[in-house]
Parts: structure tokens; C-alpha cells; sequence
């Protein structure tokens, strides 16, 4: 009968015990000196072999892999800066649909001293009452993390109008994914644009 491995891990101390139990009046007084020697031998194979199929159970439950960790990092990082991305794109182009779908339902957005919008309609507004909807846009990500289903991002906000002789402006920016499970997708939830309505030249973030 083959006993599983868990099952056989448990067993081998009784066994042992059992075993020396039977043998030790006989080591004492009956068994020749090399029958002793045998004896020795068995008991010691039973507890090596006891301490090994403890060990086995530790080996098969699988261990926390740094280098796994670190490649979902990188992927989650690639995913949420897609979706930012995406989003600049829509708003370049005024697309307020492609715009909103970046967005949670209960997205929070705080843009310069504007009034804070509390959904993705109102973000959207929010969002096109400012000269970035239309302007030539590019994100870029300063600094990454990540805590269960919420990945936080950092960056620089790179808006260009289509004056000739007006300078970019360079907005520092932090937004705030949550991973929604059900459509498998990364959303903004919350974001913060220090942004300024203002018409001389900006210099980059500091």
C-alpha cells in the first residue's frame, strides 16, 4: 500500500518510537553485539528519514520568488503607464468618450485650484475647460508603486499648444489606478494636476 507522502512524514516518529520501544529490552540483554550494531543503524535511518519527509512538505510549498514579484511589478507598471498614455491621446484629440473610459465612476480629480470633480462626467469637464484638451501631450513616469489592487504613479506632464511661440508646460502630476476585476483593466481613480492657467513660459518641474 503506498501511503502519501504528508501521511508517511507524520507516521515515521511514531514508527520510531514504536521500533525502539520493541527493541530496546532486546538490545539490553538478548542481541548479539552485532545484531546491536543493525539495531543502531535502523534507528538512526528512521530518524534521518523522519527529519526528511519534514523537510519535503516545507520544499513543496512553493516560496515568494523576488524575480517573480519583480516582473508583476514591471508588468503592472507597463500596464498603468498604457493607460495614461491612452488617456493623453484622448485628450489631445478631445475625445471625451476615450477620455472617460480612463476613468473610475467615482474618479477624483484636483486640477490646479479648480473645483474638484467626484466622477468621470465631471473629470472630463473638468478636464476640457483647460487649454490641455487639444494640446499636443506627453506623460512621463518619475516614480512607480504598488499596494494590492491601487498602483500609484508620479510623473511630468508635458503640454504643448499649437502656438509657435508659446513654451511647453511641465506639469508635475500624480495619479492614483485602481485594478478592476471584473473588466480585468487598470482606471484611473484619483489624480493631481498642478496645473496653472497662466501665459508666460514655465520652466521644467524641479
Amino acid at each position: 500500500m503506498c501511503v502519501p507522502l504528508p501521511v508517511a512524514a507524520k507516521l515515521l516518529p511514531v514508527t520510531f518510537r514504536l521500533t525502539m520501544m520493541t527493541l530496546r529490552p532486546r538490545l539490553a540483554a538478548n542481541l548479539p553485539r552485532p545484531y546491536r550494531w543493525i539495531a543502531l543503524c535502523l534507528a538512526l535511518a528512521c530518524t534521518a528519514a523522519s527529519l526528511n519527509a519534514q523537510g519535503i512538505a516545507a520544499i513543496a510549498v512553493p516560496k515568494t520568488d523576488e524575480n517573480s514579484e519583480a516582473a508583476y511589478h514591471a508588468k503592472v507598471r507597463e500596464a498603468v503607464t498604457m493607460v495614461l498614455q491612452n488617456l493623453t491621446e484622448s485628450l489631445q484629440r478631445k475625445d471625451s468618450l476615450g477620455t472617460a473610459s480612463a476613468y473610475t465612476r467615482n474618479a477624483r480629480s484636483f486640477v490646479g485650484d479648480r473645483p474638484e470633480a467626484v466622477t468621470a462626467a465631471a473629470v472630463v469637464k473638468q478636464l476640457f475647460a483647460t487649454s490641455l484638451a487639444g494640446s499636443h501631450l506627453a506623460f512621463t513616469v518619475d516614480d512607480f508603486d504598488m499596494s494590492g489592487e491601487l498602483a500609484f504613479v508620479s510623473g511630468v506632464l508635458v503640454s504643448q499648444t499649437d502656438s509657435g511661440d508659446a513654451a511647453p508646460s511641465y506639469i508635475r502630476s500624480m495619479f492614483v489606478l485602481r485594478f478592476d476585476d471584473w473588466h480585468n483593466r487598470w482606471q484611473v481613480r484619483e489624480q493631481l494636476l498642478n496645473w496653472r492657467d497662466v501665459t508666460e513660459p514655465r520652466t521644467p518641474a524641479q
